[in-house]
């Protein structure tokens, strides 16, 4: 752990973007990743515009480990996707960096949002996060729907199995996920989708063109006679709920148990 509380903080990732909101004087960060941004996958774009939060990074993922270094940040949070040559610069600098490598479950969303407390000695307003995500999960599973329909979550015909966080989302919601017996995220055909034959299909809002990615999937013939097509139980929602690594998976949750309410009545 680092010797001092840091107060001039860098976030590289989504989710400690938006945890940190919940847990620091917004003047210790002094800088957050490009996608914190974009509206389609982040809760806290209006704060970033209102307290003129720097932003690092593009659109298509470059960072400038010089312009990091230049900001003379106490510490940087990054995941283990961030590009490893800007990892190595930054320490290299002398600058403390953390890198968070779990997101596979909501467990890891919790243990992740405690970690990120004791680095920003904010173990109060981090427990407070996680209870409150306990207390709001713990409703859900309370009122689950009574029938539990199947559910495949398909982000252009990449499904997620086990080990991913819309797994946890699907069951909590009150869903079975249609496939369940893919480990972690897969490319399936659409024969292996037909074979699935789930009850409801949901398809994220990632690219701010939901219409259009409905359309597309329901004018393929090939899916004509799938359960979740003939009975219009095929829905979107949004990306920044179903995709969240922070306090917000339980949006996500929240979005998944209104379209399995929907397919039920």
């Amino acid at each position: 752990m680092l010797k001092s509380e840091p107060t001039r903080i860098i976030s590289l990732t989504l989710g400690n973007d938006e945890a940190l909101f919940n847990m620091i004087p917004i003047k210790h960060l002094i800088g957050v990743d490009y996608t914190a941004t974009e509206a389609t996958y982040s809760h806290v774009t209006q704060a970033i515009v209102k307290d003129h939060i720097p932003v690092f990074g593009s659109v298509n993922g470059t960072l400038n480990a010089e312009a990091i270094i230049k900001a003379k940040p106490d510490l940087v949070l990054v995941a283990d996707y961030v590009n490893q040559k800007v990892v190595a610069q930054l320490k290299n600098a002398g600058i403390p960096v953390y890198e968070f490598n779990n997101f596979n479950s909501i467990a890891n969303i919790e243990q992740n949002i405690q970690v990120l407390g004791q680095l920003v000695n904010a173990q109060g307003q981090a427990t407070k996060l996680i209870d409150q995500m306990k207390t709001n999960l713990a409703w859900y599973k309370a009122h689950q729907p009574k029938k539990k329909p199947t559910v495949l979550y398909d982000s252009y015909n990449y499904v997620s199995g086990t080990n991913t966080t819309a797994n946890d989302i699907i069951l909590a919601a009150g869903g079975i996920n249609a496939a369940a017996k893919v480990n972690g995220w897969a490319q399936l055909t659409a024969e292996q989708v037909i074979a699935m034959n789930p009850d409801v299909i949901v398809i994220p809002d990632d690219s701010g063109a939901a219409d259009t990615e409905l359309k597309t999937f329901l004018a393929n013939p090939a899916f004509a006679h799938l359960k979740a097509v003939v009975n219009h139980h095929v829905y979107t929602a949004p990306d920044a709920d179903l995709s969240a690594v922070s306090q917000f998976v339980v949006w996500g949750v929240r979005d998944m148990r209104q379209m399995i309410l929907n397919a039920t009545k």
